[in-house]
């Protein structure tokens, strides 16, 4: 996080929309950047200063793109988003590695996803 000007500041990381939220109730303006975004302005090895000086030279950049933080629903609807996600991959991933070892063990019937979630 770096001020920009007294009353900016910027993230770009993991937990930004809750920091967001906390200093916006101080009156801030926050701007967050999609941490790929940042990525092309550090220029040694990863750490805490090197991320906040790329943080606060892509801030400065003109044609830099901002994302408004997300409200605390807008973050629980996509966490259950990508649990969901999660789930339906590892579902599939399940499913295929089930039916590989059935047709290993002479049983090439086709399993589909919804006969195993009935059965």
């Amino acid at each position: 996080m770096q001020a920009t000007d007294p009353a900016h500041l910027s993230f770009a990381r993991g937990g930004a929309c809750y920091w967001a939220r906390e200093f916006s109730k101080a009156g801030l303006k926050i701007k967050l950047i999609a941490p790929q975004y940042v990525k092309p302005f550090v220029k040694r090895q990863k750490n805490d200063a090197a991320d906040a000086e790329a943080i606060v030279v892509a801030a400065q950049r003109p044609e830099m793109r901002f994302v408004p933080p997300e409200n605390e629903e807008q973050q629980a609807r996509a966490v259950l988003f990508r649990a969901r996600e999660r789930l339906v991959h590892q579902r599939t991933e399940l499913s295929n590695a089930l039916r590989s070892v059935l047709c290993e063990y002479g049983h090439p019937n086709p399993l589909l996803h919804h006969n195993i979630a009935d059965e």
